[in-house]
């Protein structure tokens, strides 16, 4: 099955871009991630909330 081992390098090289990306990002890059999907569900939570009354 080569199809399955071309997926596990591509899925080995997004993790090794990740944490390369991480490492060289650190604290601010989580900290905004962390508020952006905190930020994107309130948003969520609002309108799916506004147009369930509506």
């Amino acid at each position: 099955m080569q199809g399955a081992g071309n997926q596990d390098q591509v899925g080995g090289a997004m993790v090794r871009a990740l944490r390369q990306w991480l490492e060289t990002h650190e604290l601010p890059a989580i900290i905004a991630a962390v508020l952006g999907v905190v930020v994107a569900l309130s948003i969520l939570m609002v309108v799916g909330g506004y147009l369930a009354v509506r």
